[in-house]
């Protein structure tokens, strides 16, 4: 057997069945709906319904994959999960995930069927499901005839009108690893750069309590030690309050900065760790880029500077100046050199496809990369590409700040595995909410789910003070 020949065999996909159109989101914060969708390629938003979560996005899409697989769950050797939107700050996700397949599959396997499966959270922001993959493709090369799922399940859930809100999204995305794939052969070589940064995170924060009581005691009129009585009844032992929120601190110019310099340097890392002749124009050698997307026209934005140095590495850049009047030295230069024939005909072949999906989901977090890629083959596959044997360039980012870059090999049967995730028929089965819906889901005051699809549903969370207060309980519907 070819050592190299590792990669992805199948692939899931969750989608919530709840969407709110950015339509509707624009004319409620004011905002020109031509921004949104002409400008970032935005038109929906996927929202979980107020039954789910990381944990039931992702046993949704695992089962799937285990089922169209026929898998015996006992054969699994690993389930990975690549999120930063964990359930708890010590109890993996991923055992929620184990718990509910095992449970589902204990009429025919027995009870902890998955017993001997190694599960694992994975976080390092939107990469986290990329660097699971990748070292269970290696976990895989060590070892022929394992096999191991990666699943990537997030919400990107931002605060109420901040410069992030349309780009909500969510879903989970679970991959079959295994040798000989049907999908794509992962490479060897992987580029990395990380430089710590502070463009994306989710601090814990924390609050005085004395001074909280002051501060509430001069707005509201009232007594401080009865308000300070109160606050130390939520938190008894200690003199603060630590808080954490599942919406993130962000600077989105810094971030995407950091984002293109990660990129770069990455990428010059995979020539050397590949052994690419440093000065070779390798974009020219990948059919497909498959960026993770924050939001849908993220790529064409960013990826300006790579065509360049790209160009200017094949000889062609003076030419491609000339034939359009620019400047290097014009401070619009990159706005006009992406308005140019070549760079839209450049967009158009090697990233378009890849955008569709996430203009009508959203940013999915760890699993956008992977949706950019579900995306990308399935208008393949209905335009009758040929793509197999050829090579597709994978640039991933996760904030705080790393990004890797890595290659992969279509195999033949990609457009079967492809028809398989069913891509417009869960887009299709969706339902638009209204705004008012939108807005008590995202502030946590509605209790009853607005959907009755069937599939995982988070059933409870024990709030009584005691050895299970926080314990999430599941069921399938």
């Amino acid at each position: 057997m070819d050592k190299q020949n590792i990669g992805i065999d199948d692939i899931s996909l969750y989608v919530p069945k709840l969407y709110l159109p950015l339509s509707v989101l624009a004319e409620e914060r004011n905002i020109e709906y031509a921004k949104l969708n002409k400008g970032l390629g935005l038109t929906s938003m996927a929202i979980p319904d107020v039954n789910e979560d990381a944990a039931t996005m992702a046993a949704n899409a695992v089962l799937e994959l285990i089922k169209k697989n026929n898998l015996n769950p006992s054969d699994i050797g690993r389930l990975y999960l690549g999120t930063e939107s964990a359930l708890d700050g010590a109890k993996p996700t991923a055992t929620y995930i184990l718990d509910m397949i095992q449970q589902y599959f204990e009429a025919e396997y027995g009870p902890n069927s998955m017993e001997h499966c190694d599960v694992l959270d994975m976080t390092f922001a939107c990469i986290g499901a990329v660097d699971a993959m990748l070292t269970t493709v290696d976990w895989v090369r060590a070892k022929p005839g394992r096999i191991g799922i990666i699943v990537s399940s997030d919400f990107a859930k931002y605060d109420l009108s901040s410069t992030g809100e349309y780009t909500q999204g969510a879903g989970s995305i679970a991959m079959l690893i295994k040798e000989n794939p049907r999908f794509i052969t992962i490479s060897e070589d992987t580029g990395v750069s990380t430089g710590p940064a502070h463009d994306f995170f989710k601090p814990k924060r924390k609050v005085c309590k004395s001074s909280l009581a002051k501060r509430l005691s001069n707005e509201l009129n009232l007594d401080t030690v009865s308000i300070k009585k109160v606050l130390d009844a939520l938190e008894p032992d200690d003199s603060v309050l630590l808080l954490h929120k599942d919406t993130p601190v962000f600077d989105g110019p810094f971030s995407n900065a950091c984002y293109k310099s990660r990129v770069e340097s990455a990428l010059e890392n995979f020539k050397y760790n590949s052994k690419t002749d440093m000065n070779a124009p390798i974009l020219d050698t990948w059919e497909r880029m498959i960026f993770h997307l924050p939001y849908a026209f993220h790529a064409k934005r960013i990826c300006t500077d790579l065509v360049i140095k790209n160009l200017k590495l094949k000889g062609t850049f003076d030419q491609i100046l000339a034939d359009n009047d620019l400047s290097e030295d014009d401070p619009k230069f990159a706005k006009l050199f992406s308005k140019t024939d070549y760079y839209r005909s450049f967009v158009n072949e090697k990233l378009e496809k890849s955008q569709r999906a996430s203009s009508l989901i959203g940013n999915m977090y760890s699993c956008s990369i992977f949706l950019a890629l579900i995306s990308s083959f399935h208008y393949d596959l209905i335009e009758d590409s040929d793509l197999e044997g050829k090579k597709i360039g994978f640039f991933a980012y996760g904030s705080g700040a790393k990004s890797k870059v890595f290659e992969g090999t279509v195999n033949k049967e990609w457009k079967s595995v492809i028809d398989g995730v069913k891509l417009q028929d869960k887009l299709d089965n969706r339902n638009s909410i209204s705004y008012s819906d939108y807005e008590d889901i995202h502030r946590m005051s509605l209790d009853t789910a607005l959907s009755s699809a069937g599939g995982f549903v988070l059933e409870s969370i024990n709030e009584e003070v005691g050895d299970q207060y926080g314990a999430r309980s599941y069921r399938l519907l």
